[in-house]
């Protein structure tokens, strides 16, 4: 909420972005001094854990195949193509190439020069549509989602949603990406929440995850024989989803 111009102070100083940390983390713990309680002290550490645990796990090309490989089953690649409206293929080429810029310059100049194959001005403004907001609005957005109280620092907020802003800059529309980790999660676990209330949503994306469960235990396995579902009887009844057998064990 700083002022634009005629500050004396800048984040861009150690001493006052330090000092600004600092009087967070004092505000987060007088919060915390009125309601953390001894009946409640287990469960805030619980609640702890979820916070904090999730920024160890870096990001990294592994999550990238796996979230690529779910989300290109045929069809969840339909419902995801229809309710983003760009294909699979378009939304990870897009996401990556606008990481790879982030992660070496704060600045991205709007629209950008683009040089991928496939990859159109209109395609990227699809993209945007979903994961990105004018700064303006973000910022009137954050301010009523900030809750004064237990949930402080675990209230969804919208740069989680919305890690893109559009900013002008010297009278130059960009784009900026402040924490670009939360890019990597909105392409990669976020978008379930993208999809998540489409029609038939439980059935193609319960489909699609067994089928990955299946080929990844097939290929950690080879000397094994894995069993895929199997429907019988009248009414119908199913199997468990797979079935992995060796000589020792089903």
């Amino acid at each position: 909420h700083s002022t634009v111009y005629g500050s004396t102070k800048s984040l861009m100083d150690w001493q006052y972005l330090a000092g600004a940390i600092n009087k967070l983390k004092d505000l987060e713990n007088s919060i915390s001094s009125i309601y953390s309680t001894k009946e409640n002290v287990l469960i805030e550490i619980h609640r702890i854990t979820h916070r904090q645990f999730t920024w160890e796990h870096k990001p990294n090309t592994g999550d990238i195949a796996i979230y690529w490989k779910i989300f290109s089953d045929s069809d969840l690649k339909r419902l995801i193509s229809n309710e983003i409206g760009i294909t699979v293929d378009e939304l990870y080429i897009i996401s990556l190439a606008l990481l790879g810029s982030f992660l070496d310059n704060f600045i991205l100049w709007y629209p950008p020069n683009i040089q991928i194959n496939g990859i159109t001005k209109k395609k990227l403004a699809v993209f945007l549509g979903h994961f990105c907001k004018e700064i303006d609005e973000l910022n009137e957005v954050l301010k009523k989602e900030l809750q004064m109280n237990d949930k402080y620092v675990y209230a969804f907020h919208s740069l989680k949603g919305f890690p893109l802003i559009k900013i002008n800059i010297n009278n130059r529309d960009a784009l900026i990406c402040p924490i670009p980790t939360l890019l990597f999660r909105r392409i990669t676990e976020g978008i379930y929440y993208e999809i998540c209330n489409a029609p038939n949503f439980d059935n193609v994306f319960g489909g699609s995850f067994q089928n990955y469960i299946g080929e990844m235990m097939q290929n950690a396995n080879p000397n094994a024989l894995v069993y895929p579902e199997a429907h019988y009887g009248k009414p119908e009844k199913s199997t468990a989803d797979w079935v992995l057998s060796d000589k020792s064990a089903l």
